[in-house]
C-alpha cells in the first residue's frame, strides 16, 4: 500500500470524530515523514478551515476590530484598554507563574519563545497577522509608486507608516509560526504579499510584498524581542528591510517603535505604541523621523503639557550625513541631532488621523484597510493548516493544546538536529 501508518490513522480518527468527511492535506511536514508520527497527539487532526472560517479574523473597521476583541480606546490618555474581564483573569492566572520562571532565569534573553496553554492566543499565526497590515500600506505604497513626485512618495510611505498600526489590535496573542511556515494573500489593489518564518529562535518572519505590476518591491525580515518588566511587557522589533521603487529610488528602515502592554497582573489592562522609526532615502539624502508617544512637550507659557498616548509627531529633512547615526534613542523631533534642513512636519495619531504639512493624508474612519484574497491552494506549509490554530478556531481547547504542545516537541527536535550536524558539519546536498 502506498498509505502511510499516519495517512491510515487520519481515515480512522477521522471517521470516528467527523463521520465519512474527507480529510484534505494538513501541513504534510507533519505527515509526510514517518519519523514525526511519535510526535502525534492522541487526538485526530481536524478538517480545514472553510472559506467563511479563513476569513472571519479580518475586519475593516475600527469599530469592528474593538468590538471583536473586547477592546476600547480611551480618547483622554490615548490608550487601548482591554474590557473584557474574564479574559484579563485568564491571562493573569498564567502571567504569574511566567514570571515566576522568568526570575528564575528560565528564559534569560526573550520571553516570546515561552510555550503558553491555547487559552491565551486568537486562533491566528504571527504571519498572517504580520501580512494583514499590508492592507493598509499596499494602498499607500501604490499610490506612491504611481507618482513621480519623489518627496511626496516619502510622505506617502510616512503615512503608510502610522495609519497600518490599528489593524493589528487584538486582545489575544498570535501563535508564533512554526519554521518554514508562510501565508500568502493578494491585495485589492494587485498587490502580492509572501510572509515565511526563517528562523526558530529567535524567532524572525520574512516578507517579500510586490506592487501592481512590478511598481515596487517591499522586503525585509522582523526579529521579535519580548521581555518582561514588573507590571507590563514589552514587546519590539530588530528591523531588516528595504521599499525600492521601479525607477530605482530607495528607502531603508532602521528601526520601529515597540509595543508596551501594561496591567497584566494589577490594574487595567492597556496597550500603547511607543518609541521611533527611522526611514532613510540615502540617494535622495531625505529621513523619515517618527515618534510615537513622545511625552510631554515644552508649552509656549509654561515648562510642559502632556499630551495623549496615541499621539505621532515627525519629521522629514535632509540629514547632515556628518552627524553620527541615530540609535532609536531619541523621543521627540527635538531630540534629533542631524537635521540640516526641514522639509515637512508630520503630526496627528495613529488611531485618528495624520497630516504632514497640513494637509491629511490619512483618516481613519474614512480610509478602510484594502480587501485581501486568500489563495484557493496555498503552499502547504500555510498557517491555515496548522492543526492547533485550526482547533483553536472551532473552540476546542483540549485539542488545540494537544497540538500546539506536538508541535513544539517537533521543533525542538528539529532544532537539536540541526545543531548537532552543524557541529559536525553535515549538511543535505541536493
Amino acid at each position: 500500500s502506498t498509505q502511510s501508518t499516519w495517512d491510515i490513522l487520519k481515515m480512522e480518527g477521522g471517521k470516528k470524530i467527523l463521520g465519512e468527511n474527507t480529510f484534505l492535506k494538513t501541513s504534510p511536514a507533519n505527515h509526510v515523514d514517518p519519523s514525526y508520527e511519535k510526535y502525534l497527539p492522541d487526538v485526530p487532526p481536524p478538517i480545514p478551515l472553510s472559506e467563511a472560517e479563513l476569513y472571519s479574523v479580518f475586519y475593516e473597521k475600527k469599530e469592528d476590530i474593538l468590538k471583536a476583541n473586547c477592546l476600547g480606546f480611551d480618547t483622554t490618555e490615548g490608550v487601548v484598554k482591554m474590557l473584557d474581564k474574564e479574559t484579563t483573569e485568564k491571562q493573569r492566572s498564567v502571567t504569574g507563574e511566567i514570571i515566576s520562571r522568568v526570575a528564575k532565569g528560565l528564559f534569560k534573553t526573550n520571553a516570546i519563545g515561552m510555550s503558553l496553554p491555547c487559552i491565551l492566543f486568537e486562533s491566528r499565526s504571527e504571519t498572517d497577522r504580520l501580512a494583514e497590515l499590508w492592507r493598509l500600506e499596499c494602498y499607500y505604497l501604490t499610490k506612491a509608486a504611481n507618482t513621480v513626485d519623489k518627496l511626496e512618495r516619502i510622505k506617502l510611505v510616512a503615512a503608510a507608516e502610522i495609519a497600518a498600526n490599528y489593524i493589528g489590535l487584538r486582545k489575544m496573542k498570535s501563535f508564533n509560526p512554526m519554521l518554514g511556515e508562510t501565508f500568502q494573500c493578494k491585495m485589492a489593489d494587485g498587490s502580492d504579499v509572501s510572509v515565511e518564518q526563517i528562523s526558530h529562535h529567535p524567532p524572525i518572519t520574512a516578507y517579500y510584498v510586490v506592487g501592481p505590476k512590478n511598481s515596487y518591491v517591499h522586503f525585509g525580515n522582523e526579529e521579535y524581542v519580548g521581555s518582561f518588566k514588573g507590571n507590563y511587557f514589552n514587546f519590539s522589533f530588530v528591523t531588516r528591510c528595504k521599499l525600492r521603487f521601479r525607477d530605482g529610488q530607495e528607502l531603508v528602515w532602521s528601526h520601529r517603535p515597540y509595543i508596551k502592554i501594561g496591567g497584566l497582573m494589577f490594574g487595567e489592562t492597556y496597550m500603547v505604541i511607543k518609541g521611533s522609526q527611522m526611514i532613510y532615502d540615502k540617494k535622495n539624502k531625505i529621513k523619515i523621523a517618527l515618534f510615537f508617544d513622545y511625552g510631554e512637550k515644552k508649552g509656549l507659557l509654561t515648562s510642559k503639557k502632556s499630551v495623549p498616548k496615541d499621539r505621532v509627531e515627525g519629521l522629514i529633512y535632509v540629514p547632515n550625513e556628518a552627524a553620527p547615526i541615530s540609535d532609536g534613542q531619541e523621543k521627540r523631533i527635538e531630540d534629533l541631532t542631524d537635521v540640516k534642513k526641514e522639509i515637512a512636519r508630520i503630526k496627528g495619531s495613529w488611531f485618528e488621523s495624520i497630516t504632514i504639512n497640513d494637509v491629511n493624508y490619512w483618516n481613519i474612519d474614512k480610509m478602510l484597510p484594502l480587501k485581501m484574497t486568500l489563495p484557493k491552494e496555498p503552499l502547504p506549509s500555510d498557517c491555515r493548516y496548522r492543526e492547533d490554530l485550526i482547533w483553536l478556531r472551532r473552540n476546542n481547547i483540549p485539542n488545540a493544546d494537544a497540538w500546539k504542545d506536538a508541535l513544539e516537541i517537533r521543533q525542538r527536535q528539529d532544532r537539536a538536529l540541526r545543531e548537532k550536524h552543524e557541529k559536525k558539519k553535515q549538511y543535505l546536498t541536493i
